[in-house]
C-alpha cells in the first residue's frame, strides 16, 4: 500500500489532488474523499519547505467564499476541509473565536472570519453539509480552523498577477492581505494566514484551549 500511494504521489500533482478531492467533497464520494485526503497531508508535509510560491512563478490557492467575496488560502498552508459540526464555546477566547471542535482526538479551535473582518453574516441558505465547512489551517505552534460560507474550487495564479490590496478597502483590513488577483468575472482576495492572528490572540486560544 505504502508503495502505491508513493508511485501515485510521484504520478499526480497537487492542483490535481486537490481538484479531485473538492470534487469528490461536493458529491460525497467519501472513498475518493478519504484517499486524496492522505495523498495531499503526504505531499504538503514533504513540501513545507515551500513558501507561497511554486516554481517562482505560480501559486495554488483554495478559493471560498465569505458572503459576497471570494477569498483565497495557499494551499501550503492548507491541512484538510471538514464538514460542518457543533463547534463547543469556551471562556477567555478573543471575540473571533466560536469555539472548539474535537477532530479525531485533536483540539481544534474555530475561528468566525467573519468577525474577524467585520463582515456581516451571509444570508440564511438552504440547509447543506457539503457546501460549507471548516479549513483547517496548519500554524506554526497550533492548528486552526475557519468557518467558510461555501468552498469554490482550487486555481493557478501566476504570481506576476498578483497586485497589493488597495488603501481604501471595506471591511476587511489591509493587514491580512497577501495581494488580489483578477479571477474571471470576480476579484480573489488572497489571504497571508501568518498575519491573520497576532502572537498574544494565539497564546490566549492556546491557554483557553488547555484549560
Amino acid at each position: 500500500v505504502a508503495f502505491k500511494l508513493y508511485q501515485v504521489k510521484e504520478t499526480f500533482s497537487i492542483p490535481f489532488l486537490a481538484t479531485l478531492f473538492f470534487t469528490a467533497y461536493m458529491t460525497k464520494d467519501f472513498s475518493k474523499i478519504h484517499l486524496t485526503k492522505k495523498l495531499l497531508s503526504c505531499i504538503i508535509e514533504e513540501a513545507r519547505g515551500v513558501v507561497m510560491v511554486i516554481n517562482n512563478s505560480q501559486i495554488q490557492v483554495v478559493s471560498f467564499s465569505l458572503g459576497d467575496e471570494l477569498y483565497g488560502i495557499n494551499i501550503m498552508d492548507v491541512k484538510e476541509l471538514v464538514k460542518k459540526e457543533n463547534i463547543r464555546p469556551l471562556p477567555g477566547l478573543p471575540y473571533f473565536v466560536e469555539g472548539i471542535i474535537n477532530l479525531r482526538g485533536e483540539i481544534i479551535p474555530i475561528v468566525s472570519l467573519h468577525k474577524r473582518f467585520n463582515l456581516k453574516d451571509s444570508p440564511a441558505q438552504e440547509e447543506d453539509d457539503f457546501s460549507g465547512g471548516f479549513i483547517i489551517l496548519n500554524g506554526i505552534n497550533m492548528k486552526v480552523g475557519v468557518i467558510i460560507d461555501k468552498i469554490s474550487r482550487v486555481v493557478t495564479i501566476q504570481t506576476s498577477e498578483i497586485k497589493p490590496p488597495p488603501q481604501m478597502l471595506t471591511g476587511i483590513g489591509r493587514e491580512y492581505i497577501y495581494g488580489i488577483v483578477r479571477n474571471d468575472s470576480e476579484y480573489l482576495i488572497i489571504l497571508d494566514t501568518d498575519k491573520l492572528f497576532t502572537h498574544t490572540e494565539l497564546s490566549r486560544i492556546s491557554e483557553a484551549n488547555l484549560q
